[in-house]
């Protein structure tokens, strides 16, 4: 059984042209940060109270470190004591629920860096578990980032020449904008990042949560979106996503624009994967590639190959475990699951004959709902009452006999077969 947040990903802001920035703006992101004075809204999301989970001793310390909104808590590689420097790894948690055991228990989000000798920093956000402040979506967790590295800095074990950043979905965004504020990372490695965040913008909300800001502010918009300071970019940068992720639509797009600015940037769009299954083999790539950058100044070099072969080489088998009747159905869903889905395009005004519904999965059983005007010739469509359902080639074989629910208070929920 797995839950997923309903979020739609597809709104755009259509008063402001992506990519256009007002007139007399700051060329870079620090020198934009600092001209605004945010004001983050008393709606926006607090902390839940919670505290991160133990970490097993030896894997990792629970350290606080200092944010210009207090106190924060990470998850730390311990002193090796060897009298040696190390280099060192920012993971930025994708997500906005904090920190927890996932940092060592799933291998494919730090266990590829701990392997190869690196120091992990795990930081969390403001507004996150028992830490103070709120969400801030890419304003005040840029600050933390920031101040996350200069705690890996002030290390005695750390390697300052050697320090690197990654993260993956809302901790791509977030180490691909640490990279456009400072050079004080050696090499910056996002993955699945957000480079609009005016494309997660509906009404008041993003990502199905009370927005911290002012939407209709510009400028405010400006600075959350990386896209406007990738000419800009202080730090060397290898992003990364899947194709068939919506998060790739603009990958052509900032490629142009570091290209034009002479910049080191390259944004990887890898065929055949998603926002989700590319984080083991990628990771292991970054990993293998640190870990052979030992001169004075960076030696990385990633081509397109070398990522495609990585994830064709890494990537989990997509191989269902229940033996299915050619006959089942690829889905089954609840009234309250299709009355969701029926009122939500009706409240964002999409036309049932137009757009879509397109249902995904991939081989780690991670769930994602999204709207799409636009149909593969490799996808399976199903007809329903009130709209039409999208499966790509993956999902449906994956998801064939799957049941899906809803709930208020537990959002979509699915009970896979392919999952026993």
């Amino acid at each position: 059984m797995r839950q997923t947040a309903f979020a739609f990903t597809f709104a755009l802001l259509a008063s402001i042209s992506p990519g256009d920035p007002p007139k007399e703006s700051p060329a870079t992101l620090a020198q934009a940060r600092q001209a605004i004075k945010s004001e983050i809204l008393d709606r926006a999301p607090k902390g839940d109270g919670s505290k991160p989970d133990a970490p097993p001793k030896g894997v990792f310390d629970l350290v606080n470190y200092k944010s210009p909104a207090g106190d924060l808590a990470a998850y730390l590689s311990p002193d090796p004591k060897d009298d040696k420097k190390h280099p060192a790894i920012i993971v930025c948690t994708g997500g906005f629920g904090g920190i927890g055991s996932s940092s060592w228990t799933v291998e494919r989000y730090t266990g590829h860096f701990r392997k190869a000798g690196l120091i992990v920093m795990c930081p969390s956000w403001r507004g996150q578990q028992s830490n103070p402040g709120r969400w801030e979506c890419f304003r005040g967790e840029i600050d933390d980032a920031l101040a996350a590295l200069e705690h890996l800095r002030a290390l005695p074990y750390v390697d300052t020449s050697r320090i690197y950043i990654t993260g993956h979905s809302t901790g791509g965004t977030i180490s691909l904008m640490v990279a456009e504020c400072t050079d004080k990372v050696r090499a910056a490695f996002p993955l699945g990042a957000r480079y609009d965040a005016r494309e997660l913008v509906q009404k008041d909300e993003i990502w199905d949560m009370p927005a911290p800001f002012d939407v209709n502010n510009a400028e405010e918009m400006r600075i959350r979106s990386p896209i406007n300071f990738i000419a800009t970019i202080q730090a060397p940068t290898f992003a990364f996503e899947g194709k068939s992720s919506p998060n790739d639509l603009d990958s052509p797009k900032v490629n142009a624009l570091a290209k034009a600015a002479g910049k080191p940037f390259k944004a990887f769009s890898i065929a055949q994967a998603d926002h989700f299954n590319i984080v083991d083999p990628i990771n292991a790539l970054i990993a293998a590639k640190i870990a052979g950058d030992t001169g004075r100044a960076l030696s990385i070099a990633i081509s397109d190959e070398e990522v495609q072969r990585a994830f064709a080489t890494r990537r989990m088998p997509f191989t269902p475990r229940a033996n299915l009747d050619p006959k089942t159905p690829y889905l089954r869903m609840s009234n309250a699951a299709v009355e969701e889905i029926a009122s939500a395009m009706k409240e964002r005004k999409h036309d049932p004959a137009k757009v879509y519904v397109r249902f995904g999965m991939d081989g780690y059983f991670s769930y994602h709902i999204s709207f799409d005007e636009e149909v593969d010739p490799r996808d399976l469509t199903i007809d329903m009452k009130q709209f039409k359902i999208l499966l790509d080639p993956l999902t449906a074989f994956l998801m064939r006999g799957t049941a899906i629910s809803y709930s208020k208070d537990g959002g979509f929920d699915y009970e896979n077969p392919n999952e026993n």
